[in-house]
Order: structure tokens, then C-alpha cells, then sequence
């Protein structure tokens, strides 16, 4: 005989109760669903609507894309620029690029 293991999540298994709930309340009760062609496209257009649109009170009235896109925001402008200098440039590729050739050029003419 062969036991799964199964770590039982009682906040895991309360969130996703939740979302099935608001998609047959919100989606699925409301059509007339003739077959799984439709089905899955009622279904798709929820989730789209449901991660794109629709405030969420646990995400402060946010919709979860606005979430991400701001936590990423956040990270992104917290971490400090990692400057690559012309010279480093030239170096990783094995050759000079044009913005190289200007500067090396400008430098001859001062001196």
C-alpha cells in the first residue's frame, strides 16, 4: 500500500475555498455553460478579470497586478544602479562599441 504525504495547510486550503467560491458565485452560477469550450472561456475571462481588475480587501482594495507591479517598483528602485563603464563594456564583449570609438576619439582631439 502506497500513503501519499500530504502536509495539510489549513490558510492554504481556506484561500483557495475562497477563490472557488467567488468564481462560481461570480462567473460560473451566472452563464448558462452548454460545454467545456465555454466553460473554459468563462473561467479564463474570471481570472483575467480577477487578477487585473477586481480590488481585493486583503490587498488593501488593490487589484493583485497593481500589487505586483508595485512591490517590483519598490524593489527595483531600493537597489542601487550597477553603472558598466565603456572600458568594462569593451572588455566583456571582446570589442569597442561606437559610444567607445566617440569618447577615444574626443580624448585624441583634446590632447
Amino acid at each position: 500500500m502506497v500513503q501519499a504525504e500530504y502536509e495539510y495547510n489549513a490558510l492554504g486550503q481556506q484561500v483557495v475555498r475562497r477563490l472557488w467560491r467567488s468564481l462560481k458565485q461570480e462567473a460560473v452560477y451566472l452563464e448558462e455553460i452548454a460545454d467545456g469550450f465555454q466553460a473554459r472561456r468563462v473561467i479564463s475571462n474570471w481570472m483575467a478579470f480577477y487578477n487585473t481588475e477586481r480590488p481585493h480587501s486583503s490587498l488593501e482594495h488593490r487589484t493583485p497586478k497593481e500589487t505586483h507591479w508595485r512591490g517590483r517598483d519598490e524593489k527595483l528602485a531600493a537597489r542601487k544602479p550597477n553603472p558598466i563603464h565603456l572600458r568594462s563594456a569593451a572588455e566583456l564583449f571582446g570589442k569597442p562599441g561606437p559610444l567607445h570609438r566617440l569618447v577615444s576619439l574626443r580624448n585624441v582631439r583634446k590632447g
